[in-house]
């Protein structure tokens, strides 16, 4: 599987959950997702730039395989949301959530994040 873009994430959105949304409000809702992945997952292990790059169709995500998936599901909870559907907003933010905390953990797992302590000491 090749790397997942923005215009492929919009498509899967508009296959799964059809809506009367513009192309521009639902790339502006994958920025936000894009920025908020780059903030809480790259930055702290210093993988991240801390400028973001504005989002095209044809704009690389930096989300691999399996959580590429995490583009669609908070572009739908912010469809959701916007229909005023605020159990379906909160289903799809409530997995986005889940997956943000474990792509969280093994990206610090990777970096040896919380390998610091190498002996225990007790005094």
């Amino acid at each position: 599987m090749g790397a997942l873009t923005a215009g492929q994430v919009l498509a899967q959105v508009d296959g799964l959950l059809p809506n009367a949304y513009t192309r521009e409000e639902k790339l502006r809702w994958l920025a936000q997702a894009e920025a908020g992945l780059i903030r809480e997952v790259w930055q702290p292990t210093g993988e991240a730039p801390t400028v973001f790059p504005e989002l095209r169709e044809d704009t690389v995500l930096k989300a691999e395989a399996p959580y590429g998936e995490l583009y669609s599901l908070y572009v739908q909870g912010q469809i959701h949301y916007a229909n005023g559907d605020m159990t379906r907003c909160s289903n799809a933010m409530s997995l986005w959530n889940q997956g943000v905390a474990t792509m969280q953990a093994e990206q610090l797992r990777r970096g040896g994040m919380g390998r610091e302590a190498q002996h225990l000491r007790l005094c």
